[in-house]
């Protein structure tokens, strides 16, 4: 189960190297031209594979430490840790993704209004 959560990590750590490289080409760059919406869409799925370890590997910490026995009561801030990492990936992928979907509905923007984006927002 450990050598699967490192592998997970080491995913999770290229994904946002790449991630980062690859933000900074948008920014440099003249919006909507080929370059920009090439490296947009690199940064955008690197976000994403950056929010999946994440927040598996939060609820898999979390699962361990269940059954090891450790309860909440015993160690908090592991839990607490834990916890926070999940709701950070969680909040990351939310605000990519609406990010990446208002700029696909632009001239829609009552396209948002879907069961899904009004659960994850």
């Amino acid at each position: 189960m450990e050598h699967l959560l490192t592998v997970f990590i080491a995913g999770h750590v290229v994904a946002g190297f790449v991630g980062l490289v690859g933000f900074l080409v948008p920014v440099v760059t003249r919006k909507g031209g080929r370059s920009h919406v090439r490296y947009g869409h690199v940064f955008a799925w690197c976000a994403y594979l950056v929010t999946l370890p994440a927040v598996v590997v939060s609820l898999a910490r979390v699962i361990g430490y269940q059954l090891r026995g450790i309860t909440v009561t015993e160690q908090p801030e592991a839990y607490g840790f834990a916890l926070f990492l999940g709701y950070l990936g969680l909040a990351t992928f939310a605000s990519v993704r609406q990010s990446i979907r208002a700029v696909e509905t632009r001239r829609e923007p009552e396209q948002l209004k879907t069961p899904f984006h009004q659960t994850l927002a």
